[in-house]
Order: C-alpha cells, then sequence, then structure tokens
C-alpha cells in the first residue's frame, strides 16, 4: 500500500491543494509524503489531482458528473497509468455512493464487487482507508438478496477495523445477517457492553424499532445532587404513530430531572391526543399546542420560550434515545464547565433495525446534530433557532461554535450511537428540495454557506423568535417564519436575480413609476399575479400557464425556488410546450403574434383561423407573449405544434430594444423556415429575422391614420409607423384593400382577407320577427365598447328612436368607462347590456339587425362578417374596410355620424319585409366568398411566393 501511494503522491499538488500544509514548511517530498501517509489520507486529503475527485460533489446534481465519472471508469483499461487506474477507482466509490444514496443496489454491485477479491480495488482501498466502501456494499448485497455474498464480505480480512468506530459499524452489519433477535441484540451490545453503557433489550418475539428498550447501569442522582435541569423540547408534528416511542425513550433516562416540552405543531392527525395521554402519565411533561404550523424550528422555538432548565436539548419526535444517553451528556459538561454545549452520535436505522446513512460515509455512525445540549447561557447570548424548514439545527450548532469557538462543543461517546434515527422517506432529509444530498450541491450548502458569513461577518449572532427581516438571505425552498420575513427574504432573492430588470419594469409599466412603489415589491406583491413581466427574459404568464400556477403564486419566485431545487444557475427559462414529433416532411414556420390579455377580439380571432388553415401545410411554432387570457391560448396551442413564451412588447419609438430577446429568437429561427407576424405593432421578431436571415411575413390588421390611441402608444405617426414596418417586413399581407393602399408599397403588398366558416353560425341563423304582426327588430351592436367603436352613438340612436316599439336595443361587449359616460349622458336609451358574450354565436342569436358604428376607419369588419354569416341585416358607417365588404347588397351603408339616415335606415327596413329577406339572402352569399378554402388558396399563395424569392 505504502509502495503505491508513494508513486501516486505528488508534493507539488499536496501543498497547493492544502495551504496549511504550504504553511508547515515542509522541506522535502518525503516529509510531505509521510505527513499524507500518517495523517492526510485520513483527513479526507488527496495525494495528487484527479478528475474523479473534481466531480464528485457535482455528481449529485449534474448528469454530466456522472457522465464523466462513467467514463473514466470504463477508459481505464485503455490506460494502465497507476493515476489513471487510480481515478477510475475513485469514480467507482463516488458513483457507488451516489447510486447507494438512491437506491439503485445493483449498480453498487456492478460498481464495488471486485472489493470481495483478494486484491480487488488495490489502489481505492488505499486511497480511501475507512470501511465506506465496504459497508456500501455490504449494503448493496443485502438489498439485492445476496445474503451468502454479505457474509463472506463481512468475513473479509480486507475490511478495516484499525478504529473502534469502524469496530462498531462491523458489528451493526453483523447484526443484520440474522433474524435472531438474541443474535441480533448479542451484535449490537457489544458495541455499548465495550462502552460500559447498559445493553439493548426486548421482549418482543421479533425486535424491531418501537421494541428496544434498555435498562441503565447507572444510579439515577440523590435528590442534592439533582442539578441541573435539563429541558429537552421535541417539536411534534404528524407523528401520533412514533411519538410515544420516542417520549417513553426520555421518561425513562437515567437522568431524572427533566422537563420535557411537546409542541404540536398544528398537527392534523392524533398527534395531539397522544402528547396530552403521555403528560398524564409523567408529570415532567409539559405540552403546548400551535394554533398555526410554525415548522420543525418554529415549533422548537415556542419550545424554548417555555424552557425553564439550566440545559437545554431536542429530540425528534421519531427517534429513541438510549437511556444513558442525557446522563452521559450532562455529566460531561458538569466535568467541563468551560464547554458551552456538547453533542452524541446516532445511527439511522429502519423498523427491522438494519442501519445504513443516506449516503455511503466512512461510518454508519456519526455525529447526530439534533442532540446538541447546551447551557442557557447560550439561549442568551444566541437567541433561537433560524426558522427553515431544514438544517436549521446545523446552523445553530455552527453559531454556538463561531461565538464561543471550537473547542466550547464537545463530542460525547463519538463511537457509540446513543441513539437511533428512524428512517422515513417522507421526511425533510428525503423530499427532494431539501433532500440531505443539497448539502454537497444543493439548498442545504447554499443556506450553510450564506449562514457562515453571517457568522463571520455580523457583531451580534442574537436571533430573535419572530424576526421581521432575516438576518441573512435564505433560499427560497427553506425560508419559513413572519409573513415579514419571509418578503424581505423574496425580495432580496428578486432584486439579486438576472431576470429581474427594475429599470425595465419601470419602462414598461409607468403606472408603477406614477404610484412611486418600488418595482421588486410592486412584482412581488401584485405585479407576478396580474401577469406583469419582471424582465425581457422571463414571461410571467407564460411561465404560469404551463405550470399550472395558482393565482396567489408568483410565477418568477416559483421558477426560482425549482432552479434552487435542482441546483441550476438562474437563466432566461426555455418556456414552450410541444404538441407533436418534429415532422421533416413539412417546413416548419414561426407564428410570433400579439396576445390579448382580456377578452379576444379580431385580431386574436384571425391568428386562430390562420393557424386553421395553414397547420396541414406547415409544422407550426407560435410564439405568444404572454397567457394572461388562458382560453384563448389553450385553442392557439390546439392548432399549434409547438408553443413558446417570450415577453414580446410592443414596438415603441422611444423605447431601446430588448436585444435578449432578438437573440433569443434569431438562435430559435435557425430551426425554421419561414416567420409570419401577425401584427405589425412588433418589433424584435422583425430584427431577429433579418439577423437570422429569414424571410419575414408580416400580417398587417392596423390603420395608424385613422387609429390615433395606437399611435399615441406606439409614440409615432402613422408615417412612422409605416416606415419601420416597411423597413424590416419582407412582404406584408393586408387584410382588405384599405389597409393595403394605407401601407403604399404594392408591390410587396397582397391582400387576404379573413375567414368565416358559415356552417358555424347556423345556430345563430334565425328567423326574423313578423313585422306584420308588431313584433320589433332586435336592433344589436357587438363592440369592444370604446368610444372609437361609437358607443356613443349607439345610445344616441336609442335614445332618439326611444319611443319606438318597433325597435328594441341591445349592446354586447364588455363594462368599460366609455359605454358607463354614454350610459350617463343619455339615460333615457333603453338599452339591454349584456356584457362581453365570447361565443358571437350566442351574441348573434340575440339580434336581428347589427350595427357597426365605428368612429376609426375599421381595418376589416369581423363582426360584420360574422353578423353576416348569421344571416343579419347590416347597418355602417360608410368608409374604411367596410365600404367594401359591405357590398352586393349585403347591407346598408350610410355617411360616417349621420344619426338620421341610420334611423330612417332602420324604419325602412321594418316597413320593408321582403327587402329584410332579400339582405338576409345576400349577407350569407357574401359570407360565402369568405370560406376557409377560398381564402387559404390566397394565403398560401402569397406564402408561397414570399419563399420562392427568398430562396432566389
Amino acid at each position: 500500500m505504502k509502495q503505491l501511494l508513494s508513486a501516486l503522491f505528488n508534493e507539488q499538488h499536496y501543498k497547493s491543494a492544502y495551504v496549511d500544509i504550504r504553511d508547515a514548511g515542509f522541506d522535502s517530498t518525503d516529509k510531505a509524503f509521510l505527513h499524507y501517509l500518517k495523517h492526510g489520507r485520513f483527513e479526507g486529503r488527496w495525494p495528487a489531482a484527479f478528475r474523479s475527485v473534481d466531480n464528485a460533489h457535482a455528481l449529485w446534481s449534474s448528469k454530466a458528473a456522472r457522465s464523466t465519472l462513467t467514463d473514466l471508469i470504463q477508459h481505464s483499461g485503455e490506460n494502465d497509468q497507476l493515476s489513471a487506474q487510480a481515478d477510475a477507482q475513485l469514480a467507482r466509490w463516488f458513483l457507488a455512493q451516489y447510486y447507494g444514496s438512491v437506491n439503485e443496489w445493483d449498480a453498487v454491485v456492478q460498481l464495488l464487487g471486485s472489493l470481495t477479491q483478494a486484491g480487488g480495488l488495490a489502489l481505492l482501498r488505499a486511497l480511501v482507508p475507512h470501511p465506506g466502501p465496504f459497508l456500501c456494499l455490504f449494503n448493496a448485497f443485502l438489498r439485492t438478496e445476496q445474503i451468502d455474498a454479505a457474509r463472506a464480505l463481512l468475513e473479509s480480512p480486507l475490511w478495516p477495523l484499525d478504529q473502534t468506530l469502524y469496530q462498531h459499524d462491523h458489528d451493526l452489519a453483523r447484526s443484520m445477517l440474522t433474524a435472531s433477535t438474541h443474535e441480533k441484540l448479542a451484535a449490537i451490545n457489544r458495541i455499548y457492553q465495550s462502552a460500559g453503557i447498559a445493553p439493548l433489550t426486548s421482549d418482543a418475539t421479533t425486535l424491531s424499532f418501537d421494541t428496544v428498550s434498555a435498562s441503565s447501569h447507572g444510579s439515577r442522582p440523590q435528590f442534592w445532587q439533582r442539578q441541573p435541569k435539563v429541558s429537552v423540547i421535541v417539536p411534534c408534528y404528524n407523528c401520533a404513530d412514533t411519538l410515544e416511542t420516542a417520549v417513553m425513550s426520555l421518561c425513562r433516562q437515567r437522568w431524572h430531572r427533566l422537563q420535557i416540552i411537546l409542541v404540536d405543531d398544528a398537527s392534523t392527525d392524533a398527534t395531539f391526543e397522544v402528547m396530552t395521554h403521555l403528560a398524564q402519565r409523567d408529570k415532567r411533561i409539559a405540552v403546548l399546542q400551535l394554533t398555526a404550523n410554525e415548522g420543525p424550528y418554529g415549533a422548537r422555538n415556542a419550545g424554548l420560550g417555555i424552557a425553564k432548565g439550566q440545559l437545554i436539548t431536542t429530540h425528534d419526535s421519531d427517534d429513541w434515545s438510549h437511556p444513558d444517553k442525557i446522563a452521559c451528556q450532562v455529566e460531561d459538561l458538569l466535568r467541563h464547565p468551560g464547554v458551552m454545549a456538547n453533542r452524541t452520535a446516532w445511527v439511522r436505522a429502519d423498523n427491522d433495525l438494519n442501519f445504513s446513512r443516506w449516503r455511503p460515509e466512512s461510518s454508519w455512525i456519526y455525529p447526530n446534530v439534533s442532540s446538541l445540549m447546551f447551557r442557557r447561557a447560550v439561549f442568551k447570548r444566541l437567541g433561537y433557532w433560524d426558522t427553515v424548514k431544514a438544517d436549521g439545527d446545523t446552523e445553530f450548532y455552527n453559531r454556538v461554535i463561531a461565538e464561543f469557538g471550537a473547542h466550547a462543543v464537545r463530542e460525547v461517546m463519538p463511537a457509540v450511537p446513543l441513539a437511533l434515527g428512524r428512517v422515513d422517506t417522507r421526511s425533510l432529509t428525503q423530499a427532494k428540495p431539501t433532500h440531505v444530498s443539497s448539502m454537497l450541491a444543493g439548498v442545504r450548502n447554499h443556506y450553510q454557506r450564506a449562514a457562515t458569513h453571517w457568522h463571520q461577518s455580523t457583531r451580534s449572532r442574537y436571533l430573535m423568535r419572530y424576526p421581521q427581516q432575516r438576518a441573512f438571505l435564505a433560499p427560497l425552498t427553506l425560508c419559513r417564519g413572519t409573513p415579514a420575513a419571509q418578503l424581505a427574504n423574496a425580495l432580496d432573492h428578486l432584486q439579486t436575480s438576472p431576470l429581474f430588470d427594475a429599470d425595465y419594469y419601470r419602462e414598461r409599466y409607468p403606472d408603477i413609476v406614477a404610484a412611486g412603489i418600488d418595482p421588486a415589491l410592486h412584482y412581488l406583491k401584485f405585479g407576478g399575479g396580474e401577469g406583469r413581466d419582471p424582465s425581457a427574459r422571463f414571461s410571467s404568464s407564460g411561465y404560469a400557464f404551463i405550470q399550472a400556477l395558482a393565482s396567489d403564486e408568483n410565477p418568477l419566485v416559483h421558477y426560482l425556488t425549482q432552479l434552487e431545487s435542482d441546483n441550476a444557475v438562474a437563466q432566461t427559462p426555455e418556456l414552450f410546450i410541444e404538441q407533436s414529433v418534429n415532422d421533416s416532411s413539412k417546413p416548419t414556420m414561426m407564428v410570433v403574434a400579439h396576445s390579448t390579455s382580456g377578452n379576444a377580439f379580431g385580431a386574436e380571432k384571425s391568428l386562430l383561423d390562420v393557424l386553421a388553415m395553414l397547420g396541414e401545410h406547415y409544422r407550426l411554432w407560435v410564439v405568444l407573449p404572454g397567457a394572461l387570457n388562458s382560453a384563448y391560448v389553450t385553442q392557439v396551442l390546439q392548432l399549434s405544434d409547438k408553443l413558446s413564451f417570450l415577453p414580446l412588447r410592443w414596438w415603441q419609438s422611444t423605447r431601446t430594444t430588448d436585444t435578449s430577446l432578438v437573440e433569443t429568437l434569431a438562435s430559435w429561427m435557425d430551426d425554421v423556415d419561414q416567420v409570419y407576424i401577425n401584427t405589425l405593432t412588433l418589433h424584435e421578431p422583425l430584427l431577429a429575422a433579418q439577423q437570422a436571415k429569414r424571410r419575414c411575413t408580416v400580417h398587417v390588421r392596423e390603420l395608424p391614420e385613422h387609429d390615433r390611441a395606437l399611435c399615441d402608444t406606439l409614440a409615432a405617426s402613422p408615417e412612422l409607423i409605416r416606415r419601420h414596418v416597411l423597413q424590416h417586413a419582407d412582404v406584408l399581407i393586408a387584410n382588405s384593400r384599405v389597409v393595403a393602399d394605407s401601407m403604399q408599397a404594392p408591390e410587396k403588398t397582397f391582400v387576404v382577407p379573413n375567414v368565416i366558416r358559415v356552417e358555424n353560425y347556423s345556430e345563430a341563423q334565425t328567423d326574423l320577427p313578423d313585422t306584420a304582426a308588431g313584433q320589433p327588430l332586435k336592433v344589436a351592436m357587438l363592440s369592444s365598447n370604446l368610444a372609437k367603436k361609437g358607443v356613443k352613438d349607439f345610445y344616441q340612436l336609442a335614445a332618439a328612436l326611444k319611443n319606438d316599439v318597433r325597435f328594441e336595443w341591445h349592446l354586447l361587449g364588455p363594462e368599460t368607462e366609455d359605454l358607463a359616460h354614454a350610459r350617463q349622458s343619455y339615460p333615457h336609451a333603453h338599452v339591454n347590456s349584456h356584457g362581453y358574450v365570447a361565443n358571437p354565436v350566442d351574441a348573434l342569436k340575440q339580434c336581428d339587425v347589427v350595427l357597426n358604428l365605428s368612429h376609426f376607419q375599421e381595418s376589416f369588419g369581423r363582426s360584420v362578417l360574422e353578423a353576416f354569416a348569421a344571416g343579419k341585416l347590416v347597418v355602417v358607417y360608410d368608409w374604411g374596410a367596410l365600404t367594401d365588404l359591405v357590398s352586393d347588397d349585403a347591407g346598408i351603408r350610410v355617411p360616417l355620424g349621420d344619426h338620421e339616415a341610420l334611423a330612417h335606415a332602420l324604419v325602412a327596413l321594418y316597413n320593408q319585409p321582403e327587402q329584410m329577406q332579400s339582405f338576409r339572402r345576400c349577407a350569407l352569399k357574401r359570407a360565402k366568398q369568405f370560406a376557409p378554402d377560398i381564402v387559404k388558396a390566397q394565403l398560401l399563395s402569397v406564402l408561397a411566393r414570399s419563399h420562392e424569392s427568398h430562396n432566389e
């Protein structure tokens, strides 16, 4: 062994890797090697640089690290150098630790099985002098039911037994090879007998965790010696099945002067009833019940608040303690008055007393941080446990050392398990986010590093029970405590995350600036739930849609918490849903669209039509800015092959470009053949298409010169908007002739109208009223109820004809300020307001006549086309796209704002039943001219021409 290690030893590495070795001033390789041989190898130091060691910690959270270790093993046969062989054998041990922790025991046998051979894994045995690999393989043999192999391994002369601790592990392993209660106890009790304390006993036929007991050899102190009192705090949550075993092990302690504090942490099972029953059996037991769940350390703090003992310790509600445990700790503190605290060792065991450790280590027996017993002076100086979900006891232990020094805490009988820890897969140590592996790389590791930094940099290490702000940053996964402390902790995480940009948030949401609210605080408390985006790198509503978050869950906080659990670095998430396998027979088209935060109107419905028409011919990858209207997004998803979310915002002449979005989209476009953008209001997708050299088609549905609100939003004149689109788009599709003319680029603009499926509106094709019998015409407007849509005109017309019983007035659309103003201005108008109706068929069932009274030029007039398909009578202002749409006697056009002409047209219709029927027939005929097959041919022709032109 010495010869192997000497051949591996690298003095330069040893001195550079370990500062204390370098500072010790070893002046020769022999002296440095001698230190390694006698001390370093037992302290976990390595004699040379190994790739396996570099990847050992990362393998718990990184598939790449596990792959690297696997490669080292697989390629070891190609390299007979001693260092390569050592690297491979160490890789076997590190991987075995991982696979053992996740219960893949067959893999462990494959990795370490050659330990049973005389010369097997000699380099590993030399580099790792403890019995960890043997314990790991032994457990693997048992778990794979290779009992004979386990027995042979136990008797192997290669098994290290040169320390008392290792001998005790060996005894525990031996106890697992027999079903006999007597033999099992005999093997275990060799440990306790060698330490001079009481052996374990059991009256049960079958030995189990809950049937173990022991009678202490020691005598209880006399009454004048019964000092000090020990307060034992037991946090209890849903532990009705295990609590009695734990508490009775405390009641039977040799140290009799105890205050046993049972704290019910708002359990939902019979825990409190069990606690009450136990308290009736022993007057030393105090019972405390919390009204709200505070977690394990919140419960401990509640107990600490009523603790009366000069010494204080804790005990988990599912563990068992040897009757000498507390006495051993108290007596040690009495013998060492300068020591502030001590702790004992334990071993993990299942119900059948099979021993193990979550990760195979050097020993099954190891220090029990929950057993920490400390003087009341520690409580006065340091205060309470940190209220986190896990690892607060380790933080408290390290805080004691930071405050009082390493020598202020002693280990009591470190080779003897004075407690049994029950193995429970439901516990926080086994839960994925807080799994104990996260101590190596994950939330527990991050938490302890932050705690250590606080310990070293603060003046006072005192923690209050209910602080309003945390002393140091805690991982989101672990943080508990007061609402104020949790809010402040989450706020710190947001402000340090690259996915939150306060300047972006202020620029995009000026109402936040006007309100004088801190951007991060607003996003945390309100913005996330409202679907506001924290930066150009994260779509809040898109993430919430994919994750199906509840309305009170903040999307970015949820994502950052997931990153913590996965031990991943914060980066822009790829928010997508893939619907189908990539079909290489069809070209891929990226469809970029704006989405709606409220009800779906013309542009959104038109996008659904486009997707339906193109789905047979393209693999559709749709990119949306968000998913505030989840019902609409679900419809988009049903018509696409892939749906992604990016926080796209409208172009504004005054804002800076979101360059990260351009880069992301451009990289995505490497995998697409064409880009189709459903609106002229976007900017970054246009730049990305140019950067990726992809032909870009923009479907223009807007008329900026007649839409003041749009120009104000884009901070641009109609001419500037037109130039912006023409500069970046290769082809324009206009949804009407009036839109095409407005773009002033006939060489690159093509008209493709919206579509209508007449058959979908058959239910709305209701009979016209019998005017001869005096039945009224139901005159309706289907609108977004904005001033520009003519909501005031509708009320003015209804008011003018308020006494005419030939007409009923129906308004279908959302409640708006403009609607409220119109209603107030014309209080005598008898208008039936129905609110927004999502399904146009349901809305049109309630109509005979449909009005469109827009004050700005409609780019198409979708509600009019839907009215045609339902066979309704249509009356519109004669301008914009409606001039072309309402033709062929399919409806009536009147001059803009001419209310008298409107009234006259309605009266004329009512008085001419035959004319109404003619209008109805013409309307249906006109609607059929916009059937999907007709429009689809036009759309495909334009896209094909665009693609061919690009290829040329």
